[in-house]
């Protein structure tokens, strides 16, 4: 019988601690880590439109035509918006004068000033009407927050000097070029 009740005695000991052990053992843990890496590039769109800017961009999406009527005895001008542009914070963007009669030359902040010709539409040997162009490029660079941009607004106000009584009567037209570039 002592051998039964040292058995039983030993038994319960041994029952007891692992109660014991589970009881106060906790809930198990274990901390994992997950890197997430993110590459963000530069992009500019268009005011109002989620697709990049790139060289494949539309040309029916430009700008209303500029237009305003012209007589002779007194000077006339009309305006309008060029183009409106976001861009990624701190993107390096540069915007020049092309095309045809464009002279590649940068546009900065503020008016620039210039002059050029239009011919009449249907009869390119008619006497040229003389325009001044001035440009205002207006860049607002982001203030820091998740949705602000920096954006890029070019303006275009066109007036036709008094005085300009050979010129004959009809529509004149010429379509000016600006090369929007931006570095991804």
């Amino acid at each position: 019988m002592k051998k039964l009740g040292m058995m039983l005695v030993v038994g319960g000991t041994l029952l007891g601690q692992v109660q014991a052990q589970s009881a106060s053992g906790g809930t198990r843990f274990v901390d994992i880590g997950q890197d997430i890496i993110v590459s963000v590039y530069n992009v500019c769109t268009f005011a109002g439109s989620n697709n990049a800017i790139d060289s494949e961009f539309d040309r029916n999406n430009t700008a209303d035509p500029i237009t305003f009527d012209y007589r002779a005895n007194q000077a006339s001008s009309g305006s309008g918006q060029v183009f409106n542009i976001r861009c990624t914070a701190g993107t390096p963007v540069r915007v020049t004068r092309g095309g045809e009669g464009g002279d590649g030359s940068e546009l900065g902040t503020g008016e620039n000033e210039s002059e050029t010709t239009l011919q009449k539409v249907g009869n390119a040997s008619a006497t040229p009407l003389r325009v001044i162009l001035n440009e205002r490029l207006n860049m607002t660079m982001s203030d820091g927050t998740n949705t602000s941009p920096d954006r890029y607004v070019l303006r275009l106000n066109v007036r036709a000097p008094a005085g300009q009584f050979g010129v004959e009567k009809g529509d004149y037209a010429k379509t000016l070029v600006y090369r929007f570039e931006y570095d991804e």
